[in-house]
């Protein structure tokens, strides 16, 4: 009998069928890999641009929230003598992971398990991020108005928020029927990603399990996210408490556009 995750039948399990199969939530499994797999992102490069973001727009220090911050990559890049951190997720694996990272070696206070869309948090802060395209992961637009209100609460007034997306072009040109097996420390996995056009769904598959018993038993993971046409994002924001200040493409002050792999959006809180 197929597993299906949703209303997909799971597509990885044509390529590789292991004896045992555990499912688990996103970023459950894949947490204890999860610095392995994405070691070719450019933190240290994407803390600079949110650091001059920021001070192009009048941040240059204070209280700095990361909401679904993964294992701390960012913040463990950012912090520095002008800013205190403060982060949260929602995968409990992950904020351990982060808490190993962050705690007692940067200026962080906190570090909690929430959904983005309820970060939890109380007292005000003068930059909020929510990064790596972790808002594609919100289903419905609703959801976008839920979090931008909730920033918009825990901002200071001329605090910034600054969140980015991908876009269909890089799901269509780098995602759509992507695949790759890779074996990180004791441990292996093997990702299948595919794109729903009509949906804006795109899907990413993980079996994840030991080094060379992939074939035997594996955890497997089906993340989600929802890839939406710059102009809907834009007018959620547009419709919120907070000012949008800009769209930019990639790691640049250039306008983002449909054409853009990943645009940032710049958000002021009046």
């Amino acid at each position: 009998m197929p597993i299906e995750a949703g209303r997909e039948t799971v597509r990885i399990l044509d390529r590789v069928r292991p004896q045992v199969i555990r499912q688990v939530p996103p970023y459950s499994a894949l947490a204890a890999i999860y610095d392995g797999v994405m070691r070719h992102v450019n933190y240290r490069r994407w803390a600079r641009y949110v650091r001059e973001v920021a001070s192009v727009y009048g941040v240059e220090a204070g209280r700095v929230l990361d909401i679904a911050c993964g294992t701390g990559n960012f913040l463990e890049h950012f912090l520095g003598k002008a800013y205190l951190g403060y982060a949260c997720d929602g995968s409990i694996d992950m904020i351990r992971r982060a808490k190993g990272k962050l705690l007692g070696k940067f200026p962080v206070r906190a570090i909690w398990v929430a959904d983005m869309r309820s970060p939890g948090c109380r007292g005000l802060f003068d930059l909020v991020v929510c990064l790596y395209d972790s808002v594609n992961y919100l289903p419905d637009l609703s959801d976008y108005d839920q979090l931008l209100r909730e920033v918009a609460r825990i901002l200071r007034a001329g605090g910034l928020f600054i969140f980015d997306v991908c876009t269909v072009e890089n799901s269509v040109r780098n995602f759509n029927g992507y695949e790759d097996r890779e074996r990180i420390g004791r441990s292996e996995f093997h990702r299948l990603s595919y794109f729903h056009a009509d949906t804006g769904l795109q899907i990413n598959e993980f079996l994840i399990g030991r080094k060379g018993e992939l074939h035997r038993e594996a955890f497997l993971e089906v993340h989600r996210q929802w890839i939406r046409p710059l102009e809907l994002v834009r007018a959620r924001v547009e419709a919120s408490p907070l000012e949008l200040l800009g769209q930019f493409e990639d790691f640049s002050f250039h306008p983002g556009t449909e054409r853009s792999l990943r645009v940032h959006f710049v958000c002021r809180c009046p």
